[in-house]
């Protein structure tokens, strides 16, 4: 969101300034693209004008910063979401999260200004719990806290998106896939609407972000709560933790 410290984290990325840092929010109105060696590897990072509360959207020219915002998700192999650590999680942020979670794309989150606020061995716990209260979905996120004007642990965070994306474009052999979904039907341990969902067949037909096939008996009984439990025991059996999975769902013909 606006002035969470995208632009310093851009420049801290770069080791020069690239992209004016400024107290008054919304000083980034265009996205900013750059690229940097990290590792051996070539990295393009986009620095996005942030996204406002759709109801403090009072002009043309942040309506268009939030379209490019979008299109810069959308482009991104992953994406780090920056909260400001003075502030904690807004609704802002909860909506930035849901327009992430809606793109499907490997996310890390990144708390910024942690040299800001006073800390004891517990501080960063307490956060990640506040936070988690306040967003759930967040748990799917790695959480890392960061400084990106002190330089504190942004090798850290690149390090991690790398590592997301290169398991994000992991293809998983049908039979380990099908054999994870049939011990999940044997267990009987479906959300209470799926128990009469049966799953015939699964295989995975595309990559970041995975895209897994199901073929069932009744997709009508494929609802929320059964999408997301299969989410999460798929992320923790094939190590996709991080990485939003997408299901496309066909009746057995």
């Amino acid at each position: 969101r606006p002035n969470s410290g995208k632009s310093t984290l851009l420049n801290a990325f770069l080791g020069y300034q690239r992209a004016v840092v400024s107290e008054i929010p919304g000083t980034t109105r265009d996205s900013i693209d750059e690229t940097f060696i990290f590792h051996c590897k070539t990295i393009m990072i986009i620095d996005t004008a942030g996204i406002r509360r759709e109801s403090r959207i009072d002009n043309t020219i942040e309506y268009y910063a939030l379209v490019r915002s979008k299109e810069a998700i959308d482009k991104a192999d992953v994406v780090i979401h920056l909260i400001d650590a003075t502030s904690g999680i807004t609704e802002t942020d909860k909506k930035i999260a849901d327009i992430i979670m809606e793109s499907h794309k490997p996310t890390v989150l990144a708390i910024n200004k942690w040299d800001l606020i006073e800390k004891d061995h517990k501080t960063f716990e307490n956060f990640k719990d506040r936070i988690l209260f306040k967003y759930y979905r967040a748990a799917d996120f790695p959480i890392i806290s960061i400084s990106a004007l002190q330089k504190l642990r942004i090798h850290k965070l690149l390090q991690t998106a790398l590592e997301i994306n290169t398991r994000a474009k992991q293809k998983v052999e049908t039979s380990k896939i099908n054999v994870i979904l049939e011990n999940v039907q044997k267990k009987h341990v479906m959300p209470l609407r799926g128990e009469d969902l049966k799953i015939y067949y699964a295989t995975q037909t595309n990559t970041s972000p995975p895209v897994i096939r199901l073929f069932v008996n009744k997709p009508e009984l494929f609802r929320k709560d059964v999408s997301r439990f299969l989410e999460k025991t798929l992320q923790q059996a094939l190590n996709w933790h991080g990485i939003p999975i997408v299901f496309e769902v066909s009746g057995r013909k």
